[in-house]
């Protein structure tokens, strides 16, 4: 009954603080905050590239949108989207106010406004790729200064990238009415972190006396908790990371799939579904899987968009209920407190997606029900996790006088077994390491010619390219088609066809030494050559080289020779930041259509004469 009642308090004093943070919508000359309301915002996503001063004189030819929600229409783009807000201030004193938009995920946010007096364009930058100190004022909000002389209106621009959703929560601020809502700010995130920081360590010296490691993977739930939390809020940014960039840009998304991670593998030990097994184990197993592989590929660069990890959390913590709930109905006591606990979570998540996609406003509610959710649930399992010891303790000990009776009676046969086993697994481990080798080699090797294939081709171009545009170094692609092969083909038949392809690559290989070439198949009797470091002079040569090497190829069919003659596109460049591996093939290809226009068994050097 205490324990109720102290849940009971905490809600209380949880709901009690949220709601002492409400704020009101107030004229910007009598008020000392406001939201901005949706209908004061217009939008439109850029893709001209504009600048701020291409924005302000073309503005009425703009195709501006008045935001409906929170979330701008789409919710996701490439592009970047310019916002607007016209103010005005009544009174005949000049007013001081700040502008906060309250979502920490923005990459790039810029902010315009012109000077009443000298009419300049006042800029300021800010965003999670900008260095804390750039920034007009670091803090947890991105913050910008707005000044507006008595009667004077005003057009704020705010041009805002993410790869997150573009949420605009936006308000005005009095620099005092703002210090009071950061103080209430630090105060609420000062009284959960402290109790998610409590529950971290006591579960951790649980994990440490027993040394049970759901006791561990819970900690390691409550440290991805704080986490999310401090990256959503941006009080990681403002307090612990804000000089490390790379974290900076990713923490959101690491914090988020850490949690399930986590979640998932505490649920799998608290119900200990590996002794349920069925569909209850495949859906945690499925579940533990996706989000392990998007938490690393997410790591690697890979766009939070395309791994849909948005609807994915409803969906796993949809699941993870409904997983509970059938234990529990199955009499599992534990599944009953964890179906309870993880309720709260359930709402509080529903409740956040659903103000992420603009369906629910964005105030103190839809902001704080999740955090909230997280520490009743905390708490709750918490509770059930201290009640299990004793009973825990005593079956452990139960279980280890009886295993030690096992241990002492098969020890000798365990050892040989064991050793046993230990060899064996390191044959299979050397014919595995062979066998990826021999793979990973024909993954990326044409059978025919033994050259590289296509796909390699593709991915050696590309890091050519950009190797090229980092260190200003020439990149040189060949593109060669041997001279009327269908015909050669259709005439001879294809095992001589064949044999030529093999001939030519055979000589191309060792015509092209460097450990650096890619020699490559591109297609039928087409073939690619990749040559970092060669100006447009020195590939012109060695192709020239190529070609005469061609004709130099004998093919025997039936005893009578025959000749092979090649067509040969060149291009070098340096590549620039936009350049594409499209884009240097096409020019070669374009160099090799010329070869062919003018005769054929001959050199063209893009751009062809």
């Amino acid at each position: 009954m205490a324990s109720h009642r102290l849940l009971v308090s905490l809600f209380v004093a949880l709901w009690g603080i949220v709601f002492s943070l409400s704020v009101s919508a107030l004229d910007i000359s009598t008020s000392e905050d406001q939201q901005i309301d949706y209908s004061e915002i217009y939008y439109f996503f850029d893709d001209q590239d504009l600048s701020a001063g291409d924005v302000l004189n073309l503005y009425d030819e703009l195709p501006w949108q008045q935001a409906t929600s929170i979330l701008l229409d789409p919710p996701r783009s490439q592009h970047p989207a310019w916002v607007a807000v016209n103010l005005h201030n009544d009174s005949d004193v000049a007013a001081y106010r700040l502008l906060e938009l309250r979502w920490s995920n923005y990459r790039e946010v810029s902010f315009y406004q012109k000077d009443g007096v000298s009419g300049e364009l006042l800029e300021f930058r800010a965003g999670l790729t900008r260095d804390p100190e750039t920034r007009y004022r670091h803090n947890a909000s991105t913050l910008f200064p707005v000044i507006l002389e008595g009667n004077e209106s005003v057009t704020l621009l705010l041009k805002t990238r993410t790869t997150y959703n573009y949420l605009l929560p936006l308000f005005l601020w009095n620099e005092e009415a703002y210090t009071d809502y950061q103080l209430h700010f630090h105060s609420i995130y000062a009284f959960l972190f402290g109790i998610l920081a409590v529950m971290f360590l006591y579960n951790l010296s649980l994990w440490m006396f027993t040394r049970d490691r759901m006791y561990f993977m819970y900690s390691m739930y409550l440290a991805s908790i704080i986490l999310f939390i401090l990256a959503k809020t941006g009080l990681g940014d403002h307090l612990l990371w804000g000089d490390f960039s790379w974290f900076r840009l990713h923490a959101y998304g690491i914090g988020a799939m850490l949690g399930f991670v986590t979640a998932t593998l505490f649920m799998r030990y608290f119900l200990d579904l590996k002794k349920e097994g069925g569909w209850p184990l495949h859906m945690n197993t499925l579940l533990l899987v996706y989000w392990l592989v998007s938490l690393v590929i997410y790591s690697t660069g890979f766009s939070i968009e395309l791994l849909h990890t948005e609807a994915m959390s409803m969906f796993s913590t949809m699941c993870s209920l409904i997983t509970a709930v059938y234990l529990a109905w199955k009499g599992s006591r534990s599944a009953t407190i964890f179906a309870v606990a993880w309720s709260m979570i359930v709402i509080g998540t529903f409740i956040y997606v659903l103000m992420l996609r603009g369906v629910l406003p964005f105030n103190n509610i839809t902001e704080y029900t999740q955090t909230i959710g997280f520490v009743i649930e905390i708490v709750l399992l918490s509770f059930a996790l201290a009640e299990r010891i004793n009973s825990e303790r005593n079956l452990r000990e139960k279980a280890q006088y009886e295993l030690l009776q096992v241990q002492k009676e098969h020890s000798l046969n365990l050892e040989r077994r064991v050793a046993e086993r230990t060899h064996e697994l390191q044959i299979t481990t050397q014919e595995l390491k062979r066998a990826n080798r021999d793979l990973q080699t024909l993954s990326i090797t044409d059978a025919l010619t033994n050259l590289y294939n296509r796909r390699y081709f593709d991915q050696v171009l590309q890091k050519e390219i950009y190797r090229s545009h980092r260190q200003q170094q020439q990149l040189a692609l060949i593109l060669l088609d041997i001279d009327h092969f269908k015909s050669f083909n259709d005439q001879y038949g294809h095992l001589t066809g064949d044999q030529c392809l093999v001939k030519v690559s055979a000589m191309m290989k060792e015509f092209f030494s460097r450990d650096f070439d890619c020699v490559a198949r591109y297609g039928g009797e087409e073939f690619a050559i990749i040559l970092p470091g060669l100006d447009r002079h020195s590939a012109g040569e060695k192709a020239e080289c190529l070609r005469q090497k061609i004709t130099e190829i004998v093919i025997r069919y039936n005893g009578l020779p025959l000749n092979v003659s090649a067509s040969i596109g060149v291009v070098s460049l340096i590549a620039e930041p936009d350049t594409l591996p499209k884009t240097v093939t096409n020019m070669a290809d374009e160099a090799l259509y010329a070869a062919k226009g003018a005769g054929r068994n001959c050199v063209k050097v893009f751009p062809p004469e």
